[in-house]
C-alpha cells in the first residue's frame, strides 16, 4: 500500500490508517503521517483556544453574551471530567481487588508520565478520552468483577452531574436556564458529566481513539466467551510488562520476565532478554535462538520487521566489521517493511552512517529523532548521532549529543558506548 500524503510504499497494508470523512477527505496514510495530520490538528485546536477564551471572557465580564463563555466552559470540563471517570474505574478495580497497572488521560503521543508504585500515569497530546490498564491473576468472578470496574468510570461522572444539579436548584432551575443570561460553570459541569456518563455506557466505537466504549466492552463480556484462565494469565503479564516498559523500568521488567520464565516458555523468555538485553546497550546472548525465530516469520509482518531491527540493532552493538554486512540486509528489509517506525529509521541511519554513508543516515537519524515519544527513545537515538558523528570526525558535535542524551536519560545503554567511542578519538584532550 501507499501513503496517499507523502508516498511511502509498503506491503504491511493492515499498518495504513484512514482518516475519518468528517474531519477531511478520506485518505489511507502511514502512521506517520496519521500522526503529523492529528499534531497539526492538536495545535490548531489549542491556538484557537488560547484566542478564543480571553474573547469569551471579555465579552462576558462586558455584560454579554454569555453563551461564548459557557461555551468555553463547556469544553474545558469535557476535558476535566476525564479524570474523574478513569479514577471512577481506578476506584472500582481496587474495590474488586484487581491490580492497577495504567491510567492514561488522552490519546497521540505522551506528554508527560508518573510510575509511582507500580503503576503507570500518562498524560497524552489530546485529552478527550481515557484510558484504564486493570487485571488479576485471581479468576474468582472474573466476569462480574470485570463489569463493575468498568462501570466506574460511568458511575462516577454520573455521579458528580447529579451532585451539580442539585447544587444549582434541581431540574426545574435547569429547564429554564438560559445560556445567554448569565455565567452558568455548574451547569456546565452538570451537562459535561452527564453526556459523559450516559454517553459511555453507549455500546459503540470511538473512531477517534480506536478504543470501545464502556458499553460495547460489558455487552462484549456479557455475550462473548471468557478468554481461557491461560489467556487471561498471558495477558496479564503482557500487560504489566508493557507498563513497566513503558516507564522506563528496565530492571522491573527483567525481574518480571525472570518470575514467568516457565509459563511464558522458553522461546518467548528468550525473545523477551533479547530486548532487554538490547536496551540495556549489550549484545544478544541466545542469538541462534533469535534467527531461528526470524526463520518462523518467512511473511511481512509487523513482528518479523520488528525482529530484523532487533537483529541488526545487536550487530551494530557487537560493532565488529564482519556483521555489518548482516546488519545492512536486515536493516534494509526492516526499513522497506515499515520505513515510518522511528526505531528502524534511528537503526538503519545507524548502520548507513558506520557504512559511511552519511548524507542518508543522517537524514534517517533526524526523522527517528522527531518521531520518537519516549525520552528513553530519544536519548538512545542522541547516542547514535553521537555515534555517527564521531564516526566523519565531528567530535564537539558528537559530545554535545552526548550530553543532551544524558540530561534526558542518564541510564540509556548507549552512553557507556558514546563514553568510549570519544574517548578513543584523536581529538579528545
Amino acid at each position: 500500500m501507499k501513503c496517499e500524503a507523502c508516498g511511502t510504499e509498503s506491503p504491511l497494508d493492515a499498518c495504513f490508517v484512514r482518516t475519518h470523512p468528517l474531519l477531511t477527505n478520506t485518505q489511507r496514510l502511514c502512521p506517520a503521517c496519521a500522526r503529523l495530520r492529528r499534531q497539526r490538528l492538536v495545535r490548531s485546536t489549542y491556538v484557537f483556544l488560547l484566542v478564543a477564551g480571553p474573547v469569551c471572557l471579555f465579552a462576558a465580564h462586558a455584560g454579554g453574551p454569555y453563551w461564548p463563555a459557557n461555551l468555553l466552559l463547556l469544553v474545558m470540563f469535557l476535558i476535566l471530567s476525564v479524570v474523574p471517570h478513569e479514577f471512577g474505574h481506578a476506584i472500582a478495580a481496587m474495590l474488586m481487588r484487581m491490580e492497577v497497572i495504567r491510567i492514561r488521560f488522552g490519546f497521540g503521543s505522551r506528554v508527560a508520565h508518573l510510575y509511582r508504585h507500580g503503576v503507570l500515569i500518562e498524560l497524552l497530546e489530546i485529552p478527550l478520552a481515557g484510558f484504564i490498564s486493570c487485571s488479576t491473576l485471581n479468576q474468582r468472578g472474573y466476569r462480574w468483577r470485570q463489569v463493575f470496574f468498568i462501570l466506574g468510570g460511568p458511575i462516577a461522572n454520573i455521579a458528580i452531574s447529579l451532585g451539580m444539579f442539585k447544587a444549582i436548584g434541581g431540574w426545574a432551575h435547569v429547564s429554564m436556564a438560559d445560556w445567554n443570561s448569565r455565567v452558568s460553570p455548574g451547569l456546565m459541569l452538570a451537562i459535561v458529566n452527564a453526556v459523559i456518563g450516559w454517553g459511555s455506557i453507549l455500546p459503540d466505537w470511538s473512531w477517534h481513539t480506536g478504543l470501545l466504549s464502556d458499553g460495547a466492552i460489558i455487552l462484549k463480556l456479557l455475550l462473548r466467551p471468557l478468554p481461557t484462565v491461560q489467556q487471561r494469565r498471558r495477558s496479564h503479564f503482557n500487560t504489566r510488562l508493557q507498563a513497566i516498559n513503558d516507564a522506563g523500568d528496565f530492571k522491573g521488567a527483567e525481574k518480571l520476565i525472570l518470575d514467568w520464565r516457565d509459563e511464558i516458555g522458553e522461546s518467548e523468555f528468550n525473545r523477551l532478554e533479547m530486548f532487554m538485553q538490547l536496551k540495556a546497550g549489550n549484545s544478544i546472548a541466545k542469538r541462534e535462538a533469535v534467527l531461528e525465530r526470524l526463520q518462523q516469520l518467512p511473511q511481512p509482518s509487523v513482528e518479523r520487521y520488528w525482529m530484523l531491527n532487533l537483529i541488526a540493532w545487536d550487530d551494530l552493538i557487537v560493532g565488529s566489521s564482519d556483521v555489518l554486512a548482516e546488519a545492512d540486509r536486515f536493516s534494509a528489509e526492516a526499513h522497506a517493511l515499515a520505513p515510518w517506525d522511528a526505531a528502524i529509521q534511528n537503526t538503519r541511519g545507524w548502520l548507513l552512517a558506520e557504512l559511511g554513508q552519511f548524507d542518508e543516515g543522517f537524514a534517517l537519524l533526524q526523522k527517528s529523532l522527531k518521531g520518537v515519544v519516549r525520552l528513553q527513545d530519544r536519548a538512545s537515538v542522541l547516542c547514535t548521532l553521537a555515534i555517527a558523528e564521531v564516526r566523519r570526525g565531528q567530535y564537539e558535535t558528537a559530545r554535545d549529543y552526548q550530553r543532551q542524551a544524558r540530561r534526558i536519560d542518564s541510564g540509556c545503554g548507549l552512553l557507556p558506548r558514546v563514553a568510549k567511542e570519544l574517548e578513543s578519538s584523536p581529538q579528545v584532550a
